[in-house]
């Protein structure tokens, strides 16, 4: 699975093209990635200037119990799913198996339901608390979690059964491997995009001598040289 690879397909630019280059035959299939887009930038808001940045409203931390992105996952995307599932099933002149394919999988449908009505309520817990003014959602996304696990599975080879001791080694070496490690963008789980320095010892280029000579100009003013000559001769 690679969720950045999923991302940049369900994404508004493809639902624009799609309108774009293609007949009203593929509209369904425009709002069908519109929606699950929307969908994951409510679940994946990560800072606070990203909605300005990329001009992403569905990127805006969340600051009240009633904004109205819970309302549209209330009322536009968990009907939508419904009226989809149920359009499905109504086939009866196909098989199961072929009406099975009209339809996201049965455990995938429960896992968004499950997902977009916890987060609904925890969105509106979350604002009952004294003190929270903002909230980022992707503080609850699983990625940090999969990372972790997936580079103590890295770690342990082809030993799936690790001892508690040998988790603990693992851990204190991913330690310190993550203090000089650059996290790619790369993979199932998003990583920073932070910018490398590159570090280059090459030969500078070479400068070009100047085309016109320097006129002489004297280092001191007539006056100075008039007064070091007279120092000098009275010395003498």
């Amino acid at each position: 699975m690679r969720v950045d690879l999923a991302a940049e397909t369900l994404s508004s630019t493809v639902a624009k093209a799609i309108r774009h280059f293609l007949n009203d035959d593929a509209e369904e299939t425009a709002v069908f990635i519109e929606r699950f887009n929307k969908f994951f930038d409510i679940l994946n808001v990560k800072n606070y200037t990203e909605c300005y940045l990329k001009r992403k409203y569905n990127k805006t931390p969340y600051r009240w119990d009633k904004d109205i992105r819970l309302e549209w996952l209330e009322t536009v995307f968990l009907p939508w799913l419904d009226e989809w599932e149920q359009e499905a099933k109504s086939q009866k002149e196909l098989k199961a198996e072929e009406r099975n394919k009209l339809i996201l999988s049965s455990e995938t449908l429960l896992g968004i339901r499950i997902t977009s009505l916890s987060f609904i309520e925890l969105i509106r817990y979350i604002f009952t608390i004294p003190g929270v003014k903002s909230f980022l959602s992707e503080n609850i996304s699983q990625d940090p979690l999969e990372k972790f696990f997936g580079r103590q599975r890295q770690r342990g080879g082809v030993n799936e059964n690790p001892t508690t001791k040998q988790f603990l080694v693992n851990n204190q070496a991913l330690r310190v491997v993550n203090s000089i490690k650059i996290d790619t963008s790369k993979g199932n789980t998003r990583g920073s995009n932070q910018d490398t320095v590159i570090i280059d010892d090459g030969p500078l280029q070479k400068r070009r001598r100047c085309s016109k000579p320097i006129a002489n100009t004297p280092l001191l003013s007539p006056d100075d040289s008039q007064n070091d000559m007279i120092n000098l001769t009275s010395k003498i």
